[in-house]
């Protein structure tokens, strides 16, 4: 214990843990505890220390022994439940949740944080229910509105979600979350113009799933640039810069620059170099450890193009505008032995259906837990008759599961190592099933079958109740009819499969 009195001891630690200096404020928490364990503000402060740092599980077994001096103080709950959200155990979040609200009913913060927590959970009705509560204790903050219009998202309520967003951006007009949560939801309604508006007016993801980049070059405006050069780049991942590749010949148009130059991520370099809307365009790969963007007068984002083009209505295009190169082609003849892909050999006989499959996206994207499915759900496909199944799911955590494996899953993926070799398997199979992901787009752009597997509350670009894609002539679209019901879309998957196999064995047998 340090040779000064407690509370004297206790305000030096507050002051270090105000400052950043953590360490050291857990170290002066800890000699307090020493000299008077049952001093209970330092076991709060000190699991304050200790979560500040990240130490959630040490954080949790101070707050619980802090519970044991005072089980009736709503903040120790409130601060538990925190630190078991931070560790994604849900359950004992609610618990702690619960019990602090009980105790102070009227705290808006709780209910928030509870109902966060019930999110998580798909337990969405009493979510909205507690972020309502929390609306009617401050009807004028702008975040309360913001809350309840992502569980109303979230439910599939997006009429609701709307007056939410808009709502919290009449409270603050500047108020980025609000804007990015609006724009979607007024695009899957095909509110296209006023949905990219919205965008425009803040059009940063405030939690992007990549790292943002900042230019210390003026935007492109849609003017022209002649003798100029613009640079265009993506932020959101690997699907929007597949999806958003179509722009490139109406933009080469209205800009007229010298030079358009393409900085996107390495894995899709060599595929856009075989695009022939790439034709005349400098392809530069990107990697995490870049920092300064190539020479150029002016910069565009991929998912900035609808708006400045002012092209609002998805921009369809009727052929392929990807293409895999002749050696992917080739490599992957060779490697998987064929020498048709139509269903059926050169000789007019049935051979089996080559479907590949997909069952996650991007671990970074915010929504990936909800557009993904449990991989052995898949295993129903697996009846089929006259089919033989591909993994497409590169390098998944956890390796390809067991029991796909087993049910005689084919996985070439070691031999992927960017998306001009994925797109040269693609064009030796016959169908591609998938979740929401780049592989979903990358086989749209080639023209190829796909049919893509949507959560109840899809992305904004597959828009609301159709079964075709705008965007994608050769995608058909399957959707979850119940919040979390993969039964019912891989029932409907593996039925249509079964006959399609089944009509192609008929036809050429």
């Amino acid at each position: 214990m340090p040779a000064i009195p407690i509370e004297q001891a206790f305000q030096v630690a507050a002051a270090l843990q105000q400052a950043g200096r953590l360490a050291e404020a857990e170290t002066t928490f800890r000699q307090i505890l020493a000299a008077d364990s049952r001093s209970l503000r330092a076991w709060v402060a000190l699991g304050s220390t200790l979560s500040a740092m990240h130490r959630w599980p040490e954080a949790i077994a101070v707050l619980e022994q802090a519970l044991t001096l005072d089980s009736r103080r709503p903040e120790i709950h409130f601060n538990l439940g925190n630190n078991h959200a931070k560790s994604g155990h849900w359950e004992p979040a609610v618990a702690s949740f619960r019990k602090a609200l009980a105790l102070r009913p009227n705290c808006a913060q709780t209910c928030t944080n509870l109902a966060a927590v019930l999110m998580e959970q798909e337990c969405l009705d009493e979510a909205v229910a507690h972020f309502q509560h929390a609306l009617a204790l401050h009807p004028v903050a702008a975040e309360m509105h913001y809350n309840l219009g992502v569980a109303y998202t979230r439910a599939g309520s997006g009429e609701k979600a709307i007056a939410c967003f808009q709502r919290a951006l009449s409270l603050r007009p500047d108020y980025a979350h609000a804007h990015w949560a609006l724009a979607p939801e007024l695009l899957r309604r095909g509110q296209y113009e006023e949905g990219w508006q919205v965008h425009a007016r803040h059009g940063r993801c405030p939690e992007p799933a990549w790292p943002q980049r900042k230019f210390a070059l003026p935007r492109w405006d849609g003017s022209l640039m002649e003798g100029e050069t613009l640079l265009v780049h993506e932020e959101q991942g690997f699907g929007d810069a597949i999806q958003f590749l179509r722009y490139l010949p109406l933009l080469r148009e209205r800009a007229g620059a010298a030079r358009v130059i393409i900085k996107c991520p390495w894995p899709l370099s060599r595929l856009f170099q075989e695009s022939p809307l790439c034709h005349g365009v400098i392809i530069e790969p990107r990697r995490d450890s870049d920092t300064a963007p190539p020479a150029c007068d002016r910069h565009i984002a991929f998912f900035d193009l609808p708006f400045t083009l002012k092209q609002w209505a998805p921009f369809s295009m009727p052929q392929p505008y990807l293409q895999a190169s002749r050696t992917a082609r080739e490599i992957w003849s060779e490697r998987l032995g064929v020498d048709a892909v139509a269903g059926f050999s050169e000789s007019g006989h049935a051979r089996r259906w080559r479907i590949g499959l997909v069952w996650s996206g991007n671990p970074r994207q915010l929504a990936n837990s909800r557009r993904s499915l449990p991989p052995e759900k898949l295993l129903a496909l697996f009846q089929a008759p006259n089919a033989d199944f591909y993994s497409l799911q590169i390098r998944p955590a956890g390796g390809t599961p067991q029991p796909l494996r087993e049910a005689g899953l084919i996985d070439l993926t070691e031999s992927i190592s960017d998306f001009a070799d994925t797109a040269g398997l693609l064009e030796h199979l016959d169908l591609i099933i998938t979740v929401d992901t780049s592989v979903a787009h990358l086989a749209g752009a080639l023209g190829r079958p796909v049919w893509t597997l949507l959560s109840f509350v899809p992305d904004w670009r597959w828009e609301l109740g159709r079964e075709d894609s705008p965007w994608y002539p050769s995608m058909r679209l399957f959707r979850q009819p119940a919040l979390g019901d993969w039964e019912a879309v891989i029932r409907r998957v593996g039925e249509e499969l079964s006959a399609l196999t089944v009509e192609a064995k008929k036809r050429f047998s």
